[in-house]
């Protein structure tokens, strides 16, 4: 008879691992139907420390907002996103799992939804802990990408008439001047095309080389209201549109105060107080600042600034 040569010592190991490679597994998801409640309630409890990091990030954004043109950085944005979303997440499964036994108001054992909530609550608890390990730090805050100097406007492409040019030439001379005592320049016209496109070249006359920090165009308002004029210079300025009139003032004058800039308002309709709206005051040439504002109108009686 032939002899059968005996399992060495070597292939022990051999076989435990293969049997590991598939208990394991097997055995990881046949516990979630025993421990649904334990890890639905790791997952709470980390979920709640989440949210005081949470708490704490957003505090820190609060405190520094206040800066003119402050926002979250990109990377506190994503985590608070996520956080969000992680939240939201716990507590749905935590809510499955409160419910997962009531069936006609009384208790009937459901072995595949405790499987679904257990092994729901491990993947999730993982992200959490991701999370918790990612905490931005207290640079959070960062400045809104800065406005360009100069935006270049759509005009009409055909030749202005001699006496357009005329008063082209006489506003960008006005504008460019460094006499202290010239400061806002009004212009009235019947034809709003015209005065718009004239208004428009004189913007598009700095875009090479511009004198000011800032050339802002306030479009034709249908309200000449000084909170819709604060309105069109902080969208010019890249600003957040929040907070009241007051506020508004505070974040226009601190942007624009020790800046060159120039402010032109096409078709003016009502009186329009310039210092309500927060444009820095003195105008003209201020401690080598140039401070310069022109105002277009149809009816000249309207070009009163306060």
């Amino acid at each position: 008879m032939q002899e059968v040569a005996p399992v060495g010592p070597c292939c022990g190991p051999t076989i435990n691992t293969i049997i590991s490679s598939f208990y394991n597994p097997f055995a990881k998801h046949v516990l979630y139907c025993f421990t649904a409640g334990t890890n639905v309630r790791d997952h709470k409890r980390e979920i709640d420390a989440l949210k005081l990091k949470q708490a704490g990030v957003q505090e820190m954004i609060r405190i520094n907002m206040h800066l003119l043109d402050a926002v979250p950085t990109e990377q506190a944005r994503l985590w608070l996103e996520s956080i969000d979303r992680a939240v939201s997440n716990e507590a749905a499964n935590r809510l499955r799992y409160t419910q997962r036994y009531r069936f006609r108001g009384c208790c009937s054992p459901n072995c595949l939804g405790n499987y679904q909530i257990s092994k729901r609550a491990v993947e999730e608890l993982e992200d959490v802990k991701s999370l918790l390990g990612s905490v931005p730090g207290d640079n959070n805050i960062t400045r809104a990408p800065y406005a360009r100097a100069v935006e270049n406007m759509l005009v009409d492409p055909a030749p202005m008439p001699r006496s357009r040019e005329v008063i082209f030439e006489d506003v960008l001379q006005f504008i460019k001047s460094n006499d202290p005592n010239e400061r806002i320049v009004g212009m009235w016209g019947p034809d709003k095309d015209d005065n718009t496109n004239l208004l428009k070249k004189i913007n598009n006359s700095f875009l090479e080389q511009s004198l000011f920090d800032f050339v802002i165009f306030v479009p034709s308002p249908s309200d000449c209201s000084v909170t819709n004029i604060q309105s069109e210079i902080i969208s010019r300025l890249g600003m957040k549109q929040e907070g009241n009139e007051a506020t508004r003032a505070t974040r226009i004058c601190g942007q624009l105060e020790n800046k060159n800039f120039l402010v032109i308002v096409d078709d003016l309709r009502q009186n329009l107080d310039l210092r309500a709206v927060a444009i820095p005051y003195p105008l003209g040439f201020v401690g080598e600042k140039k401070r310069k504002v022109v105002i277009m109108s149809l009816c000249g009686y309207r070009l009163l600034v306060i």
